[in-house]
């Protein structure tokens, strides 16, 4: 995949479609085990967060967090801003963590270590390094609809 080129003295960004693209596999992993289900809420971390005090911030009852960091965030971000929704959100049936992004230099040891400070992870279903964020290939997902989640079978389903 091609990142940068230069034609003809301009530089454009991007990939080139021409050329061959290489898919390297995912594999979701589990925080802690269980079956849940709720409300989707969340989206990008930091921008979620925004919405905190305001009108617009979601109030449901039965609600599922997923959450993601952008490029520019790095894991210190990720660790305040996941402990600031925590307090504004702290009953969530299920946390779903998206895929970081390189460069937010976040490690499984890190992000470990993150959310044993969190004893309420420890209850509910926690995955991460799913396909949804700023990273491919990703789902798309709909705030608002109802999702049950199965760690067993690593499965989220996501109704109309």
């Amino acid at each position: 995949m091609t990142l940068f080129q230069v034609k003809s003295g301009q530089a454009t960004l991007g990939y080139d479609p021409t050329q061959p693209r290489h898919f390297m596999p995912t594999e979701w992993k589990i925080y802690n085990a269980g079956k849940a289900s709720g409300t989707i809420i969340g989206g990008n971390l930091s921008t979620f967060g925004l919405l905190r005090g305001t009108p617009y911030a979601p109030q449901v009852n039965d609600y599922v967090l997923f959450l993601e960091e952008a490029e520019e965030d790095d894991y210190h971000d990720f660790d305040r801003n996941l402990a600031a929704i925590l307090q504004a959100y702290p009953n969530p049936k299920a946390v779903l963590i998206g895929r970081f992004p390189k460069e937010c230099q976040m490690t499984p040891e890190i992000l470990t270590y993150i959310l044993d400070k969190h004893s309420l992870l420890k209850t509910i279903p926690v995955m991460y390094d799913l396909d949804f964020a700023h990273t491919q290939p990703l789902f798309t997902i709909t705030i608002g609809a109802q999702a049950s989640i199965d760690t067993d079978t690593l499965s989220i389903h996501i109704e109309e």
